[in-house]
C-alpha cells in the first residue's frame, strides 16, 4: 500500500493525526493528536456531566424516565454558554480530522512523488 493512502487511512479511520507517523513528521502528528484527544476529552466530559445531572434527576423524580419524557425536558433546559464551547470543541474535532487526512495524503504523495523523480530511468 502507498505511504500515502496509509497516512490518509490511520488518520481517518485510527486516530486524527496518527498519519503523520506514517510520513515521518511526528511534530506535527502530535499537535494534532493534542487538539484532537483535547477537544474529544471535553466533549466526552461534557456528555457524561449532562448523563450524571439527567439520571439526579430521573432519580429524584423530577423528571419523567420515558424517552418522550426526556426529550421535552431536554428541551425545555435553556442552552448556556457552555454550547459555545462545545460547538469550539466539535468544530476543532472535525477541522484536526479532515486536515489530518488531506495533509497526510499530501504529504506521502509528495514523498512517493520524489523517491520516483529520484530512481534512474
Amino acid at each position: 500500500m502507498r505511504k500515502s493512502v496509509k497516512a490518509a487511512l490511520w488518520s481517518g479511520l485510527v486516530l486524527p493525526g496518527s498519519g503523520y507517523f506514517i510520513v515521518k513528521r511526528p511534530l506535527r502528528g502530535v499537535v494534532v493528536l493534542i487538539l484532537s484527544l483535547g477537544s474529544l476529552g471535553y466533549l466526552i466530559n461534557s456528555a457524561m456531566q449532562q448523563a450524571a445531572v439527567l439520571m439526579d434527576k430521573a432519580m429524584s423524580g423530577d423528571m419523567p424516565t420515558d424517552a418522550a419524557g426526556i426529550e421535552k425536558f431536554m428541551a425545555a433546559t435553556p442552552a448556556g454558554a457552555d454550547t459555545t464551547l462545545l460547538n469550539i470543541a466539535t468544530f476543532v474535532l472535525v477541522a484536526c480530522w479532515l486536515f489530518s487526512i488531506v495533509d497526510g495524503y499530501r504529504i506521502g504523495r509528495d514523498e512517493e512523488r520524489k523517491m520516483a523523480d529520484a530512481l534512474p530511468k
